[in-house]
């Protein structure tokens, strides 16, 4: 079969949304294109028609992330995908790239160089109240995050995930909600809920323990469908969302990376995920 790529475009971005359906990925043409004007794209077009795409974001001079990598089924299996990702992998240049990789998707990156460094999980369903008597986390004072405290939200963000995202993780704030917890001037965590798929999404979750993402999910949740993406190591936070109605879906996502480790904080860690394409 013939095939060829070219650049991902907003032009692209109803097409591609209809291919993410086929896989039951539940991003809309909007999340689409918030993550093709922070990143870029390249499209496998067979002819004449959109086959397939993928998506990479730089994250600073020596970080990268790549996903939302999708070929139409019947395309598969003739090695366009592995073909679109090495692509994606050349425009990064000598960066260490993370992602999320599906469970069908994982032998594939191990192929180009990636080794998995854990897991996520996705929380989803219809927000509840705790009942009361229930455990509420109460220990943190939270606040609404301020204009003034984007920059140190920037630098907090990115030394949970290894890399800079300025005008990603400003966008998000201002594209949501967002709380913070403060100790006098300084920003000591912070996380966004904004719209995104099938509802609203709570990420990033940026915070030094799983005590202050509760607190801070606890002032951001709204009756409605909510989504939380994470990571395995924050068990107690998971626990905490399903008691408030978001269970745990029954797949989970391998985290992968290729090159050296990112460089993470000890006093800052990602307790909810922008997405699993962003991270």
């Amino acid at each position: 079969m013939t095939f060829k790529f070219i650049p991902l475009t907003p032009l692209h971005l109803a097409d591609y949304a209809t291919l993410t359906e086929m896989f039951g990925w539940p991003f809309t043409k909007e999340d689409l294109g918030f993550a093709l004007s922070h990143g870029t794209g390249i499209a496998v077009q067979s002819k004449g028609r959109f086959s397939g795409a993928g998506l990479c974001w730089k994250l600073g001079d020596d970080l990268a992330s790549l996903g939302h990598v999708a070929i139409r089924p019947e395309m598969q299996g003739q090695g366009i995908g592995r073909a679109l990702v090495t692509q994606l992998i050349n425009q990064l240049a000598d960066r260490s790239i993370l992602l999320c990789a599906t469970a069908a998707g994982e032998p594939l990156y191990r192929l180009l160089g990636f080794e998995r460094i854990g897991t996520i999980h996705q929380h989803q369903g219809q927000y509840q109240p705790m009942q009361l008597g229930s455990r509420r986390p109460t220990s943190h004072c939270v606040v609404p995050l301020e204009s003034n405290l984007i920059t140190q939200a920037i630098a907090l963000d990115g030394a949970a995930v290894g890399g800079m995202r300025p005008d990603t993780i400003s966008a998000v704030i201002k594209m949501g909600e967002a709380k913070a917890i403060v100790d006098g001037d300084r920003l000591c965590a912070f996380a966004v809920r904004r719209r995104f798929g099938r509802g609203q999404v709570i990420g990033p979750i940026v915070a030094a323990s799983e005590e202050q993402a509760m607190a801070l999910c606890s002032a951001l949740v709204q009756p409605g469908f909510l989504r939380v993406d994470r990571p395995e190591y924050a068990a107690n936070f998971g626990h905490y969302l399903i008691q408030i109605g978001l269970q745990e879906t029954a797949g989970e996502s391998p985290l992968m990376r290729r090159g050296d480790a990112a460089r993470g904080s000890p006093h800052a860690k990602t307790f909810g995920l922008a997405s699993q394409a962003l991270l």
